[in-house]
Protein backbone atom coordinates (compact mmCIF):
# COMPACT_ATOMS: atom_id res chain seq x y z
CA UNK A 1 0.00 0.00 0.00
CA UNK A 2 1.71 3.18 -1.05
CA UNK A 3 1.90 6.09 1.86
CA UNK A 4 -0.42 9.44 1.13
CA UNK A 5 2.08 12.86 0.65
CA UNK A 6 0.77 14.08 3.51
CA UNK A 7 1.97 11.18 5.48
CA UNK A 8 5.52 10.80 3.86
CA UNK A 9 6.10 14.68 4.53
CA UNK A 10 5.26 13.89 8.35
CA UNK A 11 7.66 10.62 8.61
CA UNK A 12 10.08 12.99 7.08
CA UNK A 13 9.58 16.10 9.89
CA UNK A 14 12.07 15.26 12.45
CA UNK A 15 11.31 16.49 16.05
CA UNK A 16 13.97 19.30 15.77
CA UNK A 17 12.85 20.46 12.69
CA UNK A 18 9.48 20.28 13.39
CA UNK A 19 10.13 22.54 17.17
CA UNK A 20 11.99 24.76 14.51
CA UNK A 21 9.14 25.26 12.29
CA UNK A 22 6.84 25.84 14.78
CA UNK A 23 9.25 28.03 17.30
CA UNK A 24 8.39 31.81 17.16
CA UNK A 25 9.51 34.48 14.23
CA UNK A 26 12.89 36.15 15.91
CA UNK A 27 13.42 39.97 15.04
CA UNK A 28 16.51 41.40 16.10
CA UNK A 29 16.66 45.28 16.77
CA UNK A 30 19.97 47.12 15.84
CA UNK A 31 21.57 50.30 15.51
CA UNK A 32 23.95 53.19 16.68
CA UNK A 33 23.76 53.85 20.79
CA UNK A 34 21.20 56.87 21.99
CA UNK A 35 19.11 56.00 18.39
CA UNK A 36 16.05 55.28 20.73
CA UNK A 37 16.89 51.27 19.62
CA UNK A 38 15.60 50.26 23.22
CA UNK A 39 12.90 52.84 23.34
CA UNK A 40 11.70 51.24 20.86
CA UNK A 41 12.32 47.48 22.19
CA UNK A 42 10.20 48.59 25.44
CA UNK A 43 7.08 50.12 23.59
CA UNK A 44 7.02 46.91 21.47
CA UNK A 45 7.36 44.71 24.41
CA UNK A 46 5.89 46.47 27.26
CA UNK A 47 6.91 43.97 30.38
CA UNK A 48 7.23 41.19 28.25
CA UNK A 49 10.79 41.62 28.61
CA UNK A 50 13.66 38.81 30.21
CA UNK A 51 17.55 39.86 30.43
CA UNK A 52 20.37 37.77 31.44
CA UNK A 53 23.99 37.65 29.68
CA UNK A 54 25.58 35.93 26.57
CA UNK A 55 27.52 33.18 26.93
CA UNK A 56 31.30 33.97 28.22
CA UNK A 57 31.48 37.89 28.28
CA UNK A 58 29.21 40.33 30.15
CA UNK A 59 27.48 41.89 27.37
CA UNK A 60 23.64 42.13 28.10
CA UNK A 61 20.81 39.93 26.18
CA UNK A 62 17.48 41.22 26.38
CA UNK A 63 14.34 39.42 24.87
CA UNK A 64 10.89 39.90 24.63
CA UNK A 65 8.17 39.10 23.34
CA UNK A 66 4.88 40.36 21.51
CA UNK A 67 2.13 38.83 19.26
CA UNK A 68 1.35 40.57 16.24
CA UNK A 69 -1.18 38.64 15.13
CA UNK A 70 -3.90 35.89 16.37
CA UNK A 71 -1.34 33.06 15.51
CA UNK A 72 2.16 34.73 15.20
CA UNK A 73 4.23 35.57 18.30
CA UNK A 74 7.71 37.22 17.42
CA UNK A 75 10.81 37.30 19.98
CA UNK A 76 12.59 40.54 19.97
CA UNK A 77 16.43 40.59 20.71
CA UNK A 78 17.51 43.96 21.38
CA UNK A 79 21.19 43.96 20.22
CA UNK A 80 23.94 46.19 22.24
CA UNK A 81 24.41 49.30 20.31
CA UNK A 82 27.06 49.38 17.79
CA UNK A 83 28.83 51.89 15.61
CA UNK A 84 29.99 48.93 13.56
CA UNK A 85 30.09 45.38 13.06
CA UNK A 86 33.61 44.98 12.80
CA UNK A 87 34.17 42.31 15.88
CA UNK A 88 36.78 44.77 17.72
CA UNK A 89 34.74 45.04 20.89
CA UNK A 90 32.31 42.41 22.95
CA UNK A 91 29.32 44.36 22.06
CA UNK A 92 30.41 44.77 17.85
CA UNK A 93 31.25 40.74 18.91
CA UNK A 94 28.61 39.05 20.17
CA UNK A 95 26.11 41.59 17.74
CA UNK A 96 27.93 40.01 14.89
CA UNK A 97 27.35 36.38 15.91
CA UNK A 98 24.06 36.88 17.30
CA UNK A 99 23.01 38.11 13.47
CA UNK A 100 25.11 34.82 11.97
CA UNK A 101 23.91 32.68 13.94
CA UNK A 102 26.67 31.65 16.16
CA UNK A 103 25.78 32.35 19.66
CA UNK A 104 25.31 29.18 21.34
CA UNK A 105 21.39 28.56 22.53
CA UNK A 106 20.03 31.80 20.31
CA UNK A 107 18.72 31.05 17.53
CA UNK A 108 19.59 33.15 14.21
CA UNK A 109 17.19 36.10 13.58
CA UNK A 110 14.57 35.59 11.17
CA UNK A 111 14.93 39.52 10.25
CA UNK A 112 16.35 42.47 11.75
CA UNK A 113 15.04 45.94 12.81
CA UNK A 114 17.89 48.58 11.95
CA UNK A 115 17.02 51.82 13.54
CA UNK A 116 18.70 55.00 12.98
CA UNK A 117 18.43 58.80 14.45
CA UNK A 118 16.59 60.35 11.36
CA UNK A 119 18.85 63.56 12.75
CA UNK A 120 22.12 61.85 12.38
CA UNK A 121 21.40 59.61 9.10
CA UNK A 122 24.88 60.13 6.93
CA UNK A 123 26.54 59.21 10.42
CA UNK A 124 24.20 56.00 10.72
CA UNK A 125 24.45 55.14 6.93
CA UNK A 126 27.14 52.88 7.60
CA UNK A 127 25.95 50.46 10.37
CA UNK A 128 22.95 49.98 8.44
CA UNK A 129 25.18 48.98 5.05
CA UNK A 130 27.28 46.25 7.57
CA UNK A 131 23.73 45.01 8.49
CA UNK A 132 22.01 44.93 5.31
CA UNK A 133 24.93 43.23 3.93
CA UNK A 134 24.94 40.27 5.61
CA UNK A 135 21.46 39.41 3.31
CA UNK A 136 18.21 39.25 6.53
CA UNK A 137 15.46 40.99 5.16
CA UNK A 138 15.51 44.11 7.15
CA UNK A 139 13.23 47.18 7.53
CA UNK A 140 15.16 50.48 7.90
CA UNK A 141 13.60 52.67 10.95
CA UNK A 142 14.28 56.42 10.85
CA UNK A 143 13.71 56.97 14.66
CA UNK A 144 13.13 61.04 16.17
CA UNK A 145 11.30 61.72 12.69
CA UNK A 146 9.30 64.13 14.90
CA UNK A 147 12.52 66.12 16.15
CA UNK A 148 13.87 65.76 12.56
CA UNK A 149 10.71 67.94 11.32
CA UNK A 150 10.72 70.29 14.35
CA UNK A 151 14.27 71.31 13.23
CA UNK A 152 13.78 71.64 9.71
CA UNK A 153 14.77 68.23 8.31
CA UNK A 154 13.46 65.71 5.85
CA UNK A 155 13.69 62.78 4.76
CA UNK A 156 13.32 61.39 0.69
CA UNK A 157 12.24 57.26 1.94
CA UNK A 158 11.36 56.64 -1.44
CA UNK A 159 14.72 57.33 -2.49
CA UNK A 160 16.69 56.53 0.27
CA UNK A 161 14.72 52.55 0.24
CA UNK A 162 15.58 52.55 -3.41
CA UNK A 163 19.66 52.66 -2.53
CA UNK A 164 19.31 50.75 0.23
CA UNK A 165 17.11 47.87 -1.43
CA UNK A 166 15.06 47.35 2.27
CA UNK A 167 12.00 49.38 3.02
CA UNK A 168 12.00 52.71 4.89
CA UNK A 169 10.00 53.66 7.44
CA UNK A 170 10.05 57.12 9.50
CA UNK A 171 8.93 56.40 13.00
CA UNK A 172 9.00 57.81 16.68
CA UNK A 173 9.22 55.09 19.61
CA UNK A 174 8.64 58.28 21.65
CA UNK A 175 4.87 59.06 20.55
CA UNK A 176 4.32 55.82 18.24
CA UNK A 177 4.62 57.17 15.04
CA UNK A 178 5.36 54.32 12.18
CA UNK A 179 4.24 51.69 14.49
CA UNK A 180 1.81 50.36 12.19
CA UNK A 181 4.71 49.91 9.78
CA UNK A 182 6.80 47.90 11.75
CA UNK A 183 3.71 45.41 12.95
CA UNK A 184 2.97 44.66 9.16
CA UNK A 185 7.09 43.94 9.03
CA UNK A 186 7.06 42.10 12.28
CA UNK A 187 3.48 39.89 11.55
CA UNK A 188 5.34 39.01 8.24
CA UNK A 189 2.41 40.31 5.88
CA UNK A 190 4.53 43.20 4.31
CA UNK A 191 6.77 41.47 1.79
CA UNK A 192 10.56 40.78 3.04
CA UNK A 193 13.24 40.59 0.57
CA UNK A 194 16.82 40.25 0.96
CA UNK A 195 18.73 43.51 0.49
CA UNK A 196 21.21 44.44 -2.20
CA UNK A 197 24.37 45.92 -0.57
CA UNK A 198 27.78 45.79 -2.11
CA UNK A 199 29.88 43.98 0.18
CA UNK A 200 33.33 44.97 -0.93
CA UNK A 201 31.78 48.47 -0.34
CA UNK A 202 32.60 47.40 3.72
CA UNK A 203 36.26 46.35 3.38
CA UNK A 204 37.19 50.15 2.53
CA UNK A 205 36.10 52.44 4.90
CA UNK A 206 36.73 55.96 3.43
CA UNK A 207 34.57 54.44 0.75
CA UNK A 208 32.01 53.47 3.16
CA UNK A 209 31.97 56.82 4.26
CA UNK A 210 31.52 58.57 1.18
CA UNK A 211 28.53 56.59 0.44
CA UNK A 212 26.61 57.28 2.92
CA UNK A 213 27.76 61.02 2.73
CA UNK A 214 26.69 61.00 -1.10
CA UNK A 215 23.38 59.07 -0.12
CA UNK A 216 22.71 61.46 2.77
CA UNK A 217 23.26 64.68 0.24
CA UNK A 218 20.79 62.81 -2.19
CA UNK A 219 17.85 61.46 0.20
CA UNK A 220 18.14 63.95 3.20
CA UNK A 221 17.96 67.37 4.39
CA UNK A 222 19.39 67.37 7.89
CA UNK A 223 17.93 69.71 10.98
CA UNK A 224 19.04 72.39 12.02
CA UNK A 225 21.65 71.95 15.09
CA UNK A 226 19.30 72.15 18.73
CA UNK A 227 18.33 75.53 20.18
CA UNK A 228 20.88 75.19 22.75
CA UNK A 229 23.61 74.17 20.32
CA UNK A 230 23.35 77.19 17.98
CA UNK A 231 23.40 79.86 21.92
CA UNK A 232 26.11 77.99 22.73
CA UNK A 233 28.05 78.59 18.96
CA UNK A 234 26.47 82.55 19.13
CA UNK A 235 28.60 82.83 22.74
CA UNK A 236 31.84 81.04 21.50
CA UNK A 237 31.93 81.94 18.10
CA UNK A 238 31.14 85.82 18.45
CA UNK A 239 33.49 87.92 16.96
CA UNK A 240 35.29 89.84 19.92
Amino acid sequence: MKECPTCQALAACTPGAAREAMRPAVIAIIGPPNSGKSTLFNRLTGLRQKVANYPGVTVEQRLGKLRVATDREVTLIDLPGIYSLTPCSDDERTAHDVLRGRVPGAPRPDAVLIVLDANSLSRHLMVAAAVLAMGLPALVVLNMADELRQRGGEVDVKALSAHLGAPVVLASAANGEGLDEIYEFLSGRAAMRAPRIDRALLNDVARCRQWALHLGERAWQPPEPPLWTRRLDSVFLHPV
